[in-house]
């Protein structure tokens, strides 16, 4: 079947939207993650803690993992082991404060 191009950039736009919605949110978990990273001279580590984050954030709100990693076009596992390593990270941080 053919794929209706106004849908397709309709769910981009709602996606872009939800972001900014979960934006205070996301940041603030990777402000959490940036404090466990060894460098964080250049911008990999603050991208792989604001990709975790928004990941976290997604499934905190009650996204499934599939619709995560389609959305992310990220494998399932990936997805899986990114909201597990957060989870532990975020209880870490609230046990230290």
């Amino acid at each position: 079947g053919r794929r209706n191009p106004d849908r397709q950039s309709s769910l981009v736009a709602q996606e872009i939207s939800l972001d900014k919605v979960l934006e205070p949110r996301i940041q603030e978990i990777t402000s959490i993650l940036m404090q466990s990273q060894k460098r964080t001279g250049g911008t990999r580590a603050l991208n792989i803690c604001t990709k975790r984050a928004t990941i976290y954030t997604r499934y905190d709100m009650g996204q499934t993992i599939e619709e995560i990693a389609k959305t992310l076009q990220m494998p399932y596992e990936t997805v899986k082991t990114y909201i597990k390593l957060t989870r532990k990270e975020i209880d870490i941080y609230l046990y230290r404060n």
